[in-house]
């Protein structure tokens, strides 16, 4: 049995947010094409990660990412955190700033006016409350909405370049690739990071926005039409269930049972 100590602190914060229709997250969304940022900070300081912390006070949706070493350890652990805002990119070291970083992106993560936005979040989630003791609110996960949309093939390459439609040029989807392939092959822990590591992190998260934005007015309306599918679907049920009533006229057992007594009073007359 769950006792209160187990429960998610936000709890009803959480529940009252599960509630809001999807059109909710609309107000996120950008329609216009904002070319997606290149430029990136490396935050390695206890300074530099407070002047981050206020510069988020003022996003209303940012991507996360994470980078882990988890080779001869169970759990694995985080090494780099990576937030993605619609012109800047900051490249957290959380193995420098392990200490400071619980205190200091509490708020932010658990903030209900910024949406945080992840390309399969479950594992970046549990990292972020085991390493950090952070609980996660205001979620949007992008392999999530994917599947809810029956789309077959989740994984952020495809949805870039097929799905959305997002990247074209062949040296960006290139350049893409060798990211994620590179990426599994970096040992996360080594300080300092070459900068082809950086980069290699900054390609992961640089699309997770555009990619959102792309999605949601998809997500949107495959929403409303499954709506009307249950709609539709309810009315015919409830159409099948009415009985057939005659309110004109007697019914055609009535009119059999008319005949019958006829017929009776003909044979008694003879």
């Amino acid at each position: 049995p769950s006792t209160s100590a187990s429960l998610h602190p936000n709890r009803e914060t959480v529940l009252k947010m599960a509630n809001r229709p999807p059109s909710n997250f609309l107000s996120h969304a950008h329609e216009d094409q904002v070319e997606t940022t290149t430029s990136y900070t490396y935050v390695n300081s206890k300074i530099e990660l407070e002047t981050l912390s206020r510069k988020l006070e003022l996003e209303t949706e940012v991507g996360v990412s994470m980078k882990f070493h988890d080779i001869r350890s169970y759990y694995g652990f985080a090494c780099l955190l990576v937030l993605s805002t619609r012109n800047h990119i900051y490249v957290i070291d959380t193995l420098v700033l392990r200490h400071q970083i619980s205190n200091t992106l509490r708020d932010f993560f658990q903030s209900t006016k910024i949406l945080k936005v992840f390309h399969s979040a479950k594992r970046c989630i549990e990292s972020l409350h085991r390493d950090f003791e952070i609980h996660v609110v205001h979620v949007f996960d992008i392999c999530v909405a994917a599947k809810e949309m029956n789309i077959k093939v989740v994984s952020l390459r495809s949805l870039l370049t097929k799905t959305c439609n997002i990247l074209q040029d062949e040296s960006e989807i290139k350049l893409m690739e060798d990211s994620n392939r590179q990426s599994f092959r970096i040992d996360w822990r080594v300080r300092a990071l070459v900068k082809e590591a950086i980069q290699f992190a900054v390609n992961d998260s640089k699309y997770l926005l555009k990619c959102f934005d792309a999605l949601i007015n998809r997500l949107i309306a495959f929403s409303e039409m499954k709506k009307k599918v249950c709609i539709d679907t309810k009315e015919e049920e409830e159409e099948e269930d009415i009985p057939e009533i005659s309110y004109c006229g007697s019914s055609d057992e009535d009119e059999e049972d008319d005949d019958d007594d006829d017929r009776l009073d003909d044979v008694m007359d003879d």
